[in-house]
């Protein structure tokens, strides 16, 4: 999900039953209004796996403040978070504590990494653009599936055609 959805989160999002998220709105960065989303393709719900669904209702037995918009993550004033603030508090800290890069990091990363690894797995093309929600699959792999160097290495040799070149041991050639 962008940061904007996932600010934008509110109760009637959740649909556990169904095993999705619907996103519905999401946060302006600017004002911290709710407003629509991104575009139509940002409407269409996302699979919600086991491990997330337990996170979540134990986020939002133990956790979850109610509020006015039922938006799931909020500041103390019943606004929705500041995404700069969510980076500089919470991610960051985390990523130091992990003992993982933390300078010039954000949120948006985290839909790079996964277009990535969902490449790099073997995921359809169309489902790697389904899960990110683009409209356009140029977009996804355009800007959010990248390559470095060992999978590059990796994919190279698994097609490799042997190298070996036979030394000969007859002393005239």
């Amino acid at each position: 999900m962008r940061a904007g959805e996932i600010l934008g989160l509110r109760t009637i999002d959740l649909d556990f039953e169904r095993g999705i998220i619907q996103p519905r709105v999401q946060a302006d960065e600017r004002t911290r209004q709710l407003r629509d989303l991104k575009t139509p393709n940002s409407k269409s719900p996302i699979p919600m796996t086991p491990d997330l669904a337990v996170v979540l209702k134990t986020y939002l037995q133990h956790h979850w403040r109610d509020n006015p918009n039922k938006l799931l993550f909020t500041t103390r004033n019943a606004r929705p978070c500041r995404r700069a603030y969510v980076v500089k508090f919470g991610l960051r800290p985390l990523l130091k504590e992990l003992g993982l890069p933390h300078e010039h990091v954000g949120l948006h990363a985290f839909r790079h990494g996964i277009g990535t690894a969902l490449a790099d797995r073997k995921v359809s093309p169309k489902t790697v653009q389904q899960i990110l929600r683009h409209t356009d699959i140029k977009t996804t792999f355009r800007y959010y599936v990248h390559s470095d160097l060992e999978a590059q290495r990796d994919a190279l040799s698994s097609v490799a055609i042997s190298t070996k070149v036979p030394i000969s041991t007859n002393s005239d050639t």
